[in-house]
């Protein structure tokens, strides 16, 4: 099931082909014409809750009854709701919502997380020639690096990315990204399937030119309006393996970065066995695997200063889009 957050009221609802229900009411239709339930919207509200944060907790119990509802609805071919709402809309009326449980969630990344990315960065950037290999070894022997961006600077689906006047290399990064559905805390590895409630898709924009004072943590070239785009959808209960799911990146339609999450150095589970000995991982939090080869930043040629060609990175008018055939499409246009 594809999981949309929509609408000015930000309701959960499946996104099907270019159609959206909304499962909160679908159930309530379903309770009453098929259960005779006369509470149907009470009921609706503790099987299939209206709002994401509720939905994850609800657990498989709202994918499961949500599911029933959908059959319900096809079956009858009938949308309207028990007072008239309409329960199926076109996804292109629509405004897509980041699906967040709420702005105060974790948005953790993983930096350097695909070889082929830190090798073109050494390359381009410090004239220096290393094998894939030797990348990954370097990685495994400095250990895991990240940062977060604030939820409360994220965008979705068709939001325009405003150009950060502070910036002058805005580049993209297209990233799978997995949405938890249960607490971890002190995970010990093993199988990470059980906590994961489904996958999305983030571009992680960045400044490229922005650098912190030594010591600084606000992380500048990642956290800005906008840095982090996020959807289209949540995918749950259709992807058996986080660590096989292709994606690419196109910018103005051409393709700059085609990866795989089999790639990543440290694994999903990896990066959560390290986070969760620090910090408990709630549902709803989001974790992205990081980016592979072809981002503006390790893509280009650098002057002797170390000042990238700005050919490749964003301007305004450039449309961005972050795909994966098993979760969809995600476009901005910076503007």
């Amino acid at each position: 099931m594809k999981v949309v957050v929509f609408g000015p009221d930000e309701r959960v609802g499946a996104l099907i082909d270019d159609q959206i229900i909304d499962l909160n009411l679908a159930y309530a239709t379903y309770a009453r014409q098929a259960k005779d339930e006369p509470l149907p919207y009470a009921m609706a509200a503790a099987m299939s809750p209206a709002n994401l944060a509720d939905f994850i907790a609800a657990g498989p119990r709202a994918i499961e009854s949500t599911e029933i509802a959908l059959d319900h609805l096809k079956k009858t071919g009938s949308y309207e709701g028990l007072r008239g709402e309409q329960l199926r809309l076109d996804a292109k009326d629509v405004r897509l919502h980041p699906p967040l449980v709420s702005r105060g969630a974790r948005i953790m990344n993983a930096g350097g997380n695909f070889a082929d990315h830190s090798q073109g960065s050494r390359l381009r950037r410090q004239h220096r020639e290393v094998t894939l290999e030797e990348v990954r070894a370097e990685a495994i022997e400095r250990g895991m690096w990240g940062f977060n961006k604030l939820a409360v600077s994220a965008i979705g689906q068709d939001d325009t990315l405003q150009y950060p006047a502070h910036g002058t290399r805005l580049d993209y990064e297209g990233e799978v990204a997995i949405v938890f559905g249960k607490p971890i805390k002190d995970f010990k590895g093993g199988e990470l399937a059980p906590y994961i409630w489904g996958y999305t898709l983030q571009n992680d924009f960045s400044l490229r030119d922005q650098r912190e004072p030594q010591g600084g943590a606000y992380a500048f070239g990642k956290n800005f309006d906008g840095c982090s785009s996020l959807g289209p959808c949540i995918v749950v209960g259709e992807l058996p393996d986080p660590q096989d799911i292709p994606f690419q990146t196109r910018v103005n339609g051409e393709v700059r970065q085609s990866g795989n999450t089999r790639d990543m150095i440290f694994s999903f589970a990896d990066w959560v066995q390290n986070l969760s000995r620090r910090f408990t991982i709630n549902p709803g939090d989001i974790l992205s695997g990081g980016t592979c080869a072809g981002t503006g930043m390790d893509s280009s040629e650098y002057d002797e200063k170390g000042v990238p060609d700005p050919k490749l990175f964003l301007k305004p008018g450039d449309a961005v889009e972050v795909s994966s055939a098993s979760i969809g499409r995600l476009r901005n246009q910076v503007v």
